[in-house]
């Protein structure tokens, strides 16, 4: 218990004297640098990208669109040759403001692929309702979310064809600070 309100009290102080402080739920809007596979992605490893819009702060500062973010593979499975099912989920875990560091905690995205068993057509229908499940996550409705959704599934969480999961470099997806943090002075 002590130690639940010396954080508090040390959170209060920090926001109390003015420091910028990313909020809870922000929308990180972030590009990949490179592509994460999973049947090369492995659990932990590390991977950069890039703020695609600026981010306002409680301080009514911003991060800039071009901030680094840095990531990790939370989890990374590739398909049997005859049965299982392909997993990809990553997370950002470190934005880069003014030359420095600040961890960071986000929602996780996450994508499934189809047991190897299940034929080309299904994965495909896969990948569209993931991605139409995202975007419906994000709050569009209607036949335009769904057309916009499948797109996305089938872009961000493209199922290739040895059945693995890759999210392609250059990719945007949509991440949510999931707590509020520092970043400055």
């Amino acid at each position: 218990m002590k130690k639940l309100l010396g954080v508090l009290f040390l959170l209060f102080t920090i926001t109390a004297f003015g420091s910028p402080v990313l909020p809870q739920n922000s929308n990180l809007m972030v590009k990949m640098d490179s592509t994460l596979d999973s049947n090369s992605a492995f659990d932990g490893q590390i991977f950069t990208g890039t703020l695609q819009s600026n981010v306002t702060l409680q301080d009514g500062g911003v991060v800039r669109a071009g901030s680094k973010v840095f990531g990790r593979v939370i989890s990374s499975n590739s398909a049997g040759n005859i049965s299982g099912s392909s997993r990809l989920a990553i997370t950002i875990t470190e934005l880069q403001v003014d030359g420095f560091n600040y961890g960071i905690n986000t929602t996780a995205i996450g994508f499934e692929g189809a047991n190897q068993a299940v034929d080309t057509a299904k994965k495909a229908t896969g990948a569209a309702a993931i991605g139409g499940l995202f975007n419906k996550a994000r709050g569009s409705s209607g036949s335009k979310g769904l057309k916009v959704g499948g797109a996305l599934g089938a872009g961000a969480g493209l199922l290739t064809n040895s059945g693995a999961i890759a999210i392609r470099a250059g990719e945007i997806l949509q991440f949510k600070t999931t707590t509020a943090v520092v970043v400055g002075k």
